[in-house]
């Protein structure tokens, strides 16, 4: 078969070809009108656009769809935890951005955050447990008469994990939202005490992989979200915050909303409680700035 005379020889660039030796190339053939400026210019615009999208493919090619419907909505929930801690007049300063945040969304973080019930991104400012709650009765949200009842504050052990100093910093993680924590029937069996609910919950938690929310900083935080948006956490039960470090002899640390307040009471661990419950949670480690 005859060779076609309109047939073009196909480009060849040798593998030695050096950057400086295709700039110079594609420099003369400007200059000469070869080829017109603006043509490669568009060119290289394509180029980089679509070197983008498929970098950016790329990074979040490890991401399931419900994954990345997730990481959608957390960063979403990023600008309505900041409104919520400007509401109550919380310092940002020191307040990680979204893209350090987004850092520690890895796949890992955000499959076990996939198994909690209304995964909700909680940014816990480095203030006091006292100027916490100081500031949620200073602005009282519609229905909210009283002042948060609290017990034994400055007890560390009760509010505090057991640990006896906060760490001076912002703590990010993705907690369980929902109002109220259905009850596990499993756990609860109207024989087993506190004590014993509360370590099933924690072990329950940990056999997915998840910790248990605990400490009075975060559940405040948690609480403030929940009352500027008119959807109070624990209504109807309560959320133990010491479950990690609960003893047989130690108070059950206990948070809630009733009687037109926020309370921070306790139970004794013998007893058993029908309204017990514990939140999940998943940390995510920050990256600095």
């Amino acid at each position: 078969m005859a060779e076609s005379p309109y047939r073009k020889e196909p480009l060849k660039i040798p593998k030695d070809a050096t950057k400086a030796d295709l700039e110079s190339v594609l420099s003369n053939l400007v200059e000469t009108g070869a080829v017109a400026a603006e043509k490669v210019n568009g060119l290289l615009d394509q180029m980089r656009s679509e070197t983008h999208v498929r970098l950016k493919a790329a990074s979040e090619v490890e991401l399931s769809v419900e994954q990345a419907e997730l990481l959608e909505n957390l960063e979403v929930q990023y600008p309505a935890m900041k409104s919520t801690l400007e509401r109550y007049e919380i310092s940002a300063k020191g307040m990680p951005t979204w893209e350090q945040i987004k850092k520690g969304l890895t796949s890992e973080v955000l499959d076990k955050a996939l198994k909690l019930a209304e995964p909700t991104l909680l940014l816990v400012p480095p203030t006091t447990r006292k100027s916490k709650v100081e500031a949620i009765d200073k602005h009282k949200v519609k229905g909210q008469t009283h002042d948060t009842y609290t017990y034994e504050l400055n007890d560390n052990d009760l509010w505090n994990g057991g640990k006896s100093k906060t760490e001076n910093k912002w703590k990010v993680s993705i907690v369980e939202g929902v109002q109220d924590i259905e009850q596990d029937e499993e756990i609860y069996d109207g024989k087993r005490t506190n004590y014993e609910m509360s370590k099933a919950w924690v072990k329950k938690y940990e056999d997915q992989g998840l910790e248990a929310m605990e400490g009075a900083d975060a559940y405040l935080t948690l609480m403030m979200k929940g009352l500027a948006e008119g959807k109070p956490i624990d209504k109807n039960f309560f959320t133990v915050l010491n479950g990690k470090n609960l003893t047989k002899s130690s108070l059950v640390a206990l948070g809630y909303w009733r009687d037109l307040q926020v309370n921070l009471r306790y139970a004794f661990p013998a007893e058993t409680n029908l309204y017990l419950r514990l939140r999940g949670s998943v940390g995510v480690d920050v990256a600095q700035a």
